[in-house]
């Protein structure tokens, strides 16, 4: 078992969880927006001052979601600056500037927020470890803004699952293809589009992509077939950082943590590293 929660005493137990699935995903939605912004500070040239600083700043703040530290404070502040580009981006007219996007501020702004609010900062953490002396001491967490994350994720998936089902450059393996090879692709996406696939693998492939896209943000609430769609999602998810470079939709493969049943995830943190389990 693990400590008994300080927490518990002030949550009833049918409005309390673990938080090890939250904590999971906090460290890797943390990592996430580290490479985000450490590629955009090395991918592009024209970076004014103000821009590194930001990025910089953003890089910081993150590394402190990682390691669990004034969690409240770092994950709200990240949450305004996305606020604040998304308004710049819209006073511009325009859906992307060098840093980021309209795509990411509208997912990470939201999630901060409900990071801030989920006190994800309650186990694998620096805060843990200052309150208990070790990182893998943990407290219960409202399951309200857990669930409220859960449902952020799988609204996101069902977005994009019904975007590239209307979207022209979707809708055919031949126009994909030519997209990949335009300003979609990445170097390996143009030597997919360039390689020797039949185009009936290519469209087959593409419409299983699709339909497995609409279906995922149903199937993670489906404990029969979770596992099995974690895994394919996670695939699905480094193709799509290695054909077409979104590697912020690596987000998204990090809020499937938060379906995985924390008491695995103790489980085998302790065990890996050296706790004794009850």
């Amino acid at each position: 078992m693990g400590r008994e929660s300080n927490a518990q005493s002030e949550i009833p137990a049918q409005q309390s969880v673990a938080p090890h699935a939250l904590a999971l995903f906090r460290i890797l939605i943390g990592a996430v927006l580290v490479s985000v912004w450490t590629l955009a500070m090395f991918q592009e040239a024209a970076l004014s001052v103000g821009e590194w600083m930001l990025c910089i700043g953003m890089v910081l703040m993150a590394v402190f979601i990682i390691i669990g530290a004034w969690l409240r404070y770092i994950a709200a502040i990240m949450a305004l600056l996305y606020v604040l580009e998304f308004a710049l981006m819209q006073a511009a007219g325009t859906e992307t500037n060098l840093v980021t996007n309209v795509e990411q501020a509208a997912f990470f702004f939201p999630a901060l927020l409900l990071l801030a609010w989920s006190n994800a900062d309650r186990a694998f953490s620096h805060a843990m470890h200052l309150r208990y002396g070790s990182a893998l001491e943990w407290e219960d967490v409202r399951a309200l803004p857990v669930n409220a994350l859960k449902i952020l994720v799988a609204s996101a998936y069902l977005y994009i699952g019904t975007y590239v089902l209307w979207q022209p450059v979707w809708m055919s393996g031949v126009r994909l293809r030519s997209a990949l090879l335009g300003s979609l692709g990445t170097k390996l996406g143009a030597q997919l589009a360039l390689s020797a696939v039949p185009p009936w693998l290519f469209q087959w492939k593409l419409y299983s992509i699709k339909a497995f896209v609409l279906m995922l943000p149903f199937c993670l609430w489906i404990r029969s077939v979770r596992a099995l769609c974690i895994g394919l999602g996670l695939i699905l998810h480094m193709t799509a950082v290695v054909l077409i470079g979104k590697w912020w939709l690596l987000a998204l493969a990090s809020g499937m943590a938060l379906f995985i049943d924390p008491e695995k995830i103790r489980m085998h943190a302790e065990a890996r590293f050296g706790k004794k389990t009850a």
